[in-house]
């Protein structure tokens, strides 16, 4: 992945208030959330998350940002596939993911 890690951070939160709320974040919202001092911040963000590849968004129009594939690829969004059972030692879940099962 090719992104700062604010970068990461601001894909993350747009992809969850997506996810969350069905429309994606202003400018200013985003702005509001990470406390940049300026929505101009926020906006640079944006404008190289599109850049990029991991959104897309239509000019002239508010709340027009998409996942694309790329950025869906890093967040995905589904029931985790867990492996085979342990009969010895406690082992977590968490380390055994071996897929995520996909739904809309």
């Amino acid at each position: 992945m090719d992104l700062t890690q604010r970068q990461q951070e601001v894909l993350a939160w747009i992809c969850e208030v997506i996810r969350s709320a069905g429309i994606p974040p202003t400018i200013r919202e985003i702005a509001g959330h990470f406390r940049f001092r300026s929505p101009k911040a926020a906006s640079d963000h944006v404008a190289t998350l599109v850049r990029k590849g991991y959104l897309s968004r239509e000019p002239g129009q508010s709340r027009s940002l998409h996942l694309t594939t790329l950025a869906e690829s890093l967040f995905p969004q589904g029931i985790p596939l867990v492996g085979n059972a342990a009969a010895g030692f406690p082992i977590l879940s968490e380390e055994h993911i071996r897929d995520h099962l996909q739904f809309d």
